[in-house]
């Protein structure tokens, strides 16, 4: 059995993009497939494809070979994906797949957004703040 679920990838504020994703599975019994493909500031079309063309990137989780105790092996039951370039917005379409008697109990995803060029700014201004009313009280 096939389920294929679309959504949207969205920043609200210009300012920080996706830099990478995470998908996982907690836990699976018999075969599930996670595919999530990402089309790069497009949305998918109606019949599935990508509006831009080609899919930008993919990332996947499927089981076997992940085991069958996430708790005590999770790293075998994720993927990490590091976009190239960053994302500012994306199509993003999730297809699972299920064999013959198989399930999973959860599925987790996140996007991991880079901080603003001012996040860093006003980081390093509060230091070198906090420097400079050090020095002169010595």
């Amino acid at each position: 059995m096939t389920y294929d679920v679309y959504w949207e990838l969205d920043n609200i504020d210009p300012g920080p993009q996706a830099s990478g994703a995470q998908l996982g599975m907690d836990p699976p019994t018999g075969t599930v497939t996670i595919i999530q493909d990402y089309c790069n500031n497009n949305p998918y079309n109606v019949d599935g494809t990508c509006t831009g063309g080609d899919v930008f990137q993919t990332l996947m989780v499927t089981s076997p070979p992940c085991t069958t105790n996430p708790t005590m092996d999770p790293t075998d039951c994720q993927a990490n994906l590091a976009f190239n370039p960053f994302l500012d917005s994306a199509g993003v379409k999730t297809i699972i797949e299920l064999g013959a008697s198989s399930s999973f109990d959860s599925l987790t995803g996140t996007i991991a957004n880079t901080p603003e060029p001012a996040t860093w700014l006003l980081g390093f201004g509060g230091l070198l703040t906090i420097r400079l009313l050090r020095t002169r009280k010595v």
